[in-house]
């Protein structure tokens, strides 16, 4: 059935406003050819960046994760701050210490590449970490739970 201009002109609008949506269609100038000697043809490949015969260039896309920035400074500091103090470090006393600790301090969640976390950790400030860890050290050596 023939198309007319207006319901081609859309189509042609939408793949060009939409190039994701050119991932699932497959490129019909790609064919799998069958080998000479009768086994399985091999997939095609497509080259993920160039899709279609636009030739539209896709940007890869990062992946992002949200996360918690004070939770890796209490983790990253919670052995320093039990070498400093005489107390059990098993454990169950130092997952008590970073549930104190934490629920002291003010979350900050960021969206950012699972690569960047140590550089972002490192630029925050610790002081307010500290404090809150030897507080949690201070109140679980009054009262370990074991």
């Amino acid at each position: 059935m023939a198309r007319n201009k207006r319901e081609i002109d859309k189509e042609i609008m939408f793949n060009k406003i939409m190039p994701s949506s050119l991932l699932a269609a497959s490129d019909p100038s790609e064919k799998s050819v069958s080998p000479a000697d009768g086994s399985e043809p091999a997939p095609a490949v497509q080259n993920p960046q160039f899709i279609g015969d636009s030739g539209v260039k896709l940007q890869k896309k990062e992946t992002t994760i949200l996360v918690n920035i004070v939770e890796y400074l209490v983790t990253e500091k919670l052995d320093s701050a039990f070498a400093k103090f005489n107390c059990c470090k098993c454990d169950k006393c130092k997952k008590d210490v970073a549930a104190i600790a934490l629920n002291k301090l003010k979350p900050k969640y960021m969206v950012i590449q699972p690569d960047r976390i140590p550089e972002v950790v490192a630029q925050q400030n610790s002081a307010e970490v500290a404090t809150a860890l030897v507080q949690g050290i201070l109140q679980v050596r009054s009262h370990p739970r074991h």
